[in-house]
């Protein structure tokens, strides 16, 4: 329900061995075209998974909103009964099937504009936006079992975070509402089935650097300490970023997590992100090095991250080399959805299923 000078930390960390990770059976999510590529961002608890791929439309493959039912199948163009769209994307989905994301308008006058949208039961509906202004766009970025969907509209220069309940899009409060700053721009990122919603704010009009926060279910905003939060589990722990690296929030104070990628690394490690977090605490997300990106699982909060690419003990069928360049989210039974890339440098959607 999208998309997205670095320094190394490491406060924090524990000196605890590293627990070993699982080793994980792989494959690669399929897509149609003569160059096809896969993207994807969500899965549920059965396996469905949301994000984008090629189809071919008229002589050329386009990306549009995908949804695997079957990973070793070509996936559902969501938007294919969208009129005159020329993308989209799907960002999240509930256990329910139902899924949410955008697509953009062809049209001269559009001018880059987005538009929130719910898919259920193979119906395409476009979710309200915000009232007022002249110049309207958003995305639906995550939605919960309750069916309750976060996301952000753009309106005429501003950015708000959007909760949609009941069929109504309703404006989260953002960090300048604290500080008698009144609306600043914000963004809403994941909402967990608790009714909890993270994502980034600004404190007043004019700062350049985002805030991470989080709003209870009673819609109440509180700041936290770093830039962006990405995800929370019912614990009430939130991931995120700090200061260009990977965090984790508990009680709303930040634990910095480890950046050292495997003990064979071959370079100084640089940015990194935690991008999800399930119930039983371990966490996903991607490291960058000198020699790229690689996607990562930090198997506790006081443990070393290690590279998901070197813990596959399959080809993910494929002919080909592959590499994961970040992990996106991971289920409570272990499997972690990725991205990456595979011969000839086609990106790749991957699940990681434990063995």
């Amino acid at each position: 329900m999208n998309v997205r000078a670095w320094t190394v930390i490491g406060l924090l960390v524990s000196l605890a061995a590293p627990t070993q990770a699982a080793v994980y059976d792989c494959v690669a999510l399929q897509a149609k075209g003569s160059e096809p590529r896969s993207l994807a961002w969500a899965m549920n608890n059965k396996g469905h998974v949301a994000g984008q791929a090629t189809f071919p439309i008229k002589g050329f493959s386009g990306g549009a909103a995908a949804l695997w039912k079957q990973h070793d199948r070509a996936p559902k163009n969501l938007a294919a009964d969208i009129e005159g769209t020329a993308d989209s994307q799907a960002w999240d989905l509930n256990d329910r099937g139902q899924v949410v994301g955008a697509a953009s308008p062809t049209c001269d006058q559009c001018d880059g504009e987005r538009k929130p949208f719910l898919w259920q039961a193979g119906v395409s509906t476009e979710l309200p936006m915000l009232t007022g202004g002249d110049w309207r766009s958003g995305e639906a970025l995550s939605i919960n079992n309750k069916g309750r969907i976060v996301g952000w509209n753009f309106i005429d220069g501003m950015t708000y975070a959007v909760l949609w309940r009941d069929g109504k899009a309703v404006n989260l409060p953002s960090l300048g509402s604290l500080t008698g700053q009144g609306q600043t721009p914000t963004t809403a990122l994941f909402i967990n089935n608790d009714n909890v919603v993270v994502g980034s704010s600004l404190r007043a009009l004019g700062d350049d650097h985002d805030v991470a926060v989080r709003w209870d279910a009673q819609g109440r905003i509180t700041e936290l300490d770093g830039s962006a939060a990405r995800s929370v589990n019912r614990a009430g722990t939130v991931v995120g970023q700090r200061n260009g690296q990977a965090v984790a929030w508990r009680n709303d104070k930040p634990v910095m997590l480890s950046v050292d990628a495997d003990a064979d690394a071959d370079a100084d490690a640089g940015a990194s992100v935690a991008l999800d977090i399930n119930e039983s605490g371990t966490i996903v997300g991607s490291i960058s090095t000198s020699a790229g990106t690689a996607a990562v699982v930090w198997p506790g909060l006081h443990q070393q991250p290690q590279k998901l690419t070197s813990l596959v003990g399959n080809a993910c069928g494929l002919a080909g080399s592959f590499e994961f360049e970040s992990a996106n989210d991971i289920l409570d039974n272990g499997q972690i959805l990725v991205t990456g890339y595979r011969e000839p440098f086609l990106r790749t959607a991957f699940v990681l299923t434990p063995r």
